[in-house]
């Protein structure tokens, strides 16, 4: 950081990129070099050992690629030792690599002239059979076809480093968010007309303008970025785990007691039937991904299954109403995982548009209640629509009297989404039947998972808003929604209806613009605090939370100085961008209540026998109630995307029902939870904070947990 200038324009690579490619590239070029020089030759004429009758010219050209190979090598080994200085904001300790750069181009380039030249002696004029030994031929050949690879790499990788706006000065954020409209207009082929997804492909420039604010940075410095931070969290959550102790497991396992374990307070009745509620309905938000997901979870087995659970699924008329269905593949794997009678299942629409998510409508007769469920983001489509988040306002039925209306705004991509979802069930007459028809004394259930999550909460909201009717018996099971969705006006407004469940350090019901600005400043507060090096950071990423004792409160040294002058100004530069947006950004939130699954112990254990060794693992997970303010920080780690997937979720809630049902899982709760300790923000915390002056940092550190 930031983007390396070379030949006058800015790359998409810093100064300190080149590490693993340079140390690469010497290996090989050491390598041809060391493969000629075993077939090199001063005494004969030619320069050539064991192929006295090849020409002159040949001979000169193999040593010119001998001494090209090994003085490329010293070249490519100065460029990786120059790129191992300094941290990642200390640019002035690598200011040479931009002059290696120069001379190893000139040398790869020299060395491609060569190699080919070698190439039409030893291979187009046949100077190569003149060796008397096959594995001399074979050496000669093999050391042009590796210098040639090596310079087909070189030119790859400065193609994949270019980058087209690099001569480009951003002035404000309409100009960087013009820059992204143009790289959306070349990825998704929209260099057409303007047509009904315009207006969603220009909100995702504007959100991505002001999620990265034209920041001179490349992808490599976030990556780095997000490494301190996990081990910085990581160290501070295991800080804080050290201080939950459970009763010890029945069957006597060894447990260890994960980072995400907290005290928690024991269900309530109520809170216990929520729970129970969310994951009975978790079967039609799973139904909603179609046969991609089913084939998903059963590897090579999935369209088997299918067949043999409707053998003429695509051979027979259907009741119901079903769009964009072909071999009713989708249907299938519905009818599979929600096992409602085929009849019940009213409409399908799996036509996928920006806006325009697939949803379908069930009865299910044992809820005794009519499902509405959105499919989740599967398709570049939805992608799309999750990030036009611009906030829009929305009218709702008394929401003026506790906020003004100003203050009820949602996601923008989403609610177009929700509109299309209602206007779809107008026109197909569900909601006649809803309000008017033979379901109109049953529960109404809306529900999906991911983007399908936040279309549900707006969808409920504009359902409760325009049909009173509805009040009594309209619930909305959100899983995993979105974290910028609502106001906190909306989100009060549909607390008495509306619900959400995430599972451990999923990173989606954590995401908001407000919630990714704290979390870009954290990595640039910690890239600016160490003086460790991007490479070594890199050879250290299963071991974080050791490379940040420097920096992290509970193992610093209080008078450590942690900033270089450098990286200090350089930091402070990056908070005067011009590319910063003027206006301040909105908050969005999910849920006023979530049912959060929290992994609360590991299990490991090895049985051997005479014939063979197994090993075993399991993880525990407890239904834990979260506001809204508990979700408001997005976590670095491993599983912030795997806890995401729906499968996943959907395995992880029902065990965790099931055991909660059979009592397995209150050794884990608590009647009270203790006072909070005054101390353990400043001593744990989960963004980067400056050190503190005064010791009761070591001495209260010395209580923790050492790691």
């Amino acid at each position: 950081m930031p983007a390396m200038t070379w030949f006058n324009r800015q790359w998409r690579f810093a100064s300190d990129d080149f590490a693993l490619s340079s140390m690469l590239y010497t290996a090989l070029l050491i390598g041809s070099g060391v493969m000629l020089a075993t077939r090199a030759s001063t005494s004969s004429d030619n320069y050539l050992n064991g192929c006295d009758g090849a020409s002159v010219e040949w001979g000169r050209s193999t040593m010119g690629l001998m001494g090209a190979n090994f003085v490329s090598a010293v070249l490519f080994l100065c460029t990786c030792a120059f790129c191992f200085r300094g941290g990642v904001f200390e640019l002035s300790k690598r200011e040479a690599v931009s002059v290696l750069l120069y001379l190893d181009t000139v040398c790869v380039c020299c060395l491609c002239v060569l190699a080919l030249l070698s190439a039409k002696y030893a291979i187009y004029d046949g100077e190569a059979r003149r060796c008397r030994r096959a594995s001399t031929r074979h050496i000669f050949r093999g050391a042009i076809v590796m210098d040639l690879i090596i310079f087909a790499a070189f030119v790859v990788s400065i193609a994949l480093a270019y980058d087209p706006s690099g001569t480009h000065v951003l002035r404000n954020n309409s100009d960087y968010a013009n820059v992204w409209w143009k790289r959306l207009r070349i990825c998704c082929c929209r260099c057409g007309k303007r047509n009904e997804t315009e207006d969603a492909y220009s909100d995702l420039a504007q959100v991505l303008a002001a999620a990265f604010r034209g920041y001179d940075i490349v992808p490599s410095d976030i990556a780095a970025g997000m490494f301190l931070l996990h081990g910085y969290q990581e160290r501070s959550r295991r800080l804080l785990s050290a201080k939950v102790h459970y009763a010890p497991n029945p069957n006597g396992y060894v447990e260890h007691v994960s980072s995400q374990a907290r005290l928690a307070l024991r269900l309530t009745p109520p809170q216990v039937a929520l729970a129970r509620e969310l994951q009975y309905y978790s079967r039609f938000y799973m139904a909603a991904y179609g046969w991609l997901l089913f084939t998903f979870q059963h590897c090579l087995t999935g369209v088997p299954r299918l067949c043999c659970f409707d053998p003429w699924m695509s051979c027979r008329s259907r009741p119901g109403r079903h769009v964009d269905q072909c071999c009713y593949c989708d249907v299938t794997a519905l009818l599979h995982e929600t096992m409602v009678p085929e009849e019940d299942v009213l409409y399908t629409n799996w036509r996928n548009k920006v806006c325009q998510p697939v949803h379908y409508v069930a009865f299910d007769r044992s809820s005794d209640a009519l499902i509405i469920a959105i499919r989740g983001s599967m398709s570049l489509q939805d992608c799309v629509t999750d990030f036009a988040a611009t906030p829009e306002v929305i009218t709702l039925d008394g929401a003026e009297e506790k906020h003004p209306p100003s203050e009820y705004y949602v996601h923008g991509g989403m609610l177009r989404s929700a509109r299309f979802v209602l206007e779809n069930l107008r026109q197909q007459g569900i909601l006649h039947v809803i309000l008017r028809g033979r379901y109109s004394s049953k529960k109404l259930v809306v529900l999906g998972h991911s983007l399908g999550a936040g279309v549900g909460l707006i969808l409920s909201a504009l359902l409760w808003s325009d049909n009173p009717s509805l009040r009594g018996r309209l619930r909305c099971f959100a899983y995993s929604p979105p974290g910028g969705t609502l106001s906190r006006a909306v989100m009060e407004y549909e607390s008495s209806f509306a619900v959400g469940t995430s599972l451990g350090y999923d990173m989606v019901p954590r995401l908001a613009q407000h919630t990714f600005d704290s979390f870009r400043e954290s990595i640039f507060d910690l890239l600016a605090a160490s003086s460790m090096n991007k490479n070594v950071i890199f050879f250290n990423v299963l071991r974080t939370h050791a490379i940040v004792k420097p920096i992290h409160p509970s193992t610093a040294e209080p008078a450590q100085e942690r900033h270089g002058v450098e990286s200090a100004s350089y930091r402070e530069s990056l908070r005067f961008s011009p590319c910063v947006p003027k206006k301040e950004t909105l908050k969005l939130f999910s849920c006023t209540t979530t049912i959060h699954l929290m992994r609360t112990v590991r299990v490991s254990r090895c049985t051997c026998c005479p014939a063979c060794c197994t090993f075993y693992t399991d993880e525990f997970f407890i239904p834990v109630i979260r506001g809204p303010e508990e979700v408001q920080m997005l976590m670095s780690s491993p599983t912030m995307f795997t806890d995401h997937f729906p499968d996943r979720y959907y395995r992880i809630m029902k065990r965790a029902l099931e055991q909660l049902n059979r009592g397995e899982l209150d050794r884990f709760y608590v009647d009270s939870l203790p006072e909070p300790d005054p101390l353990g923000t400043d001593v744990a915390p989960m963004d980067f904070q400056p050190l503190r002056p005064h010791s009761d940092v070591q001495s209260h550190s010395r209580h923790g947990a050492e790691v």
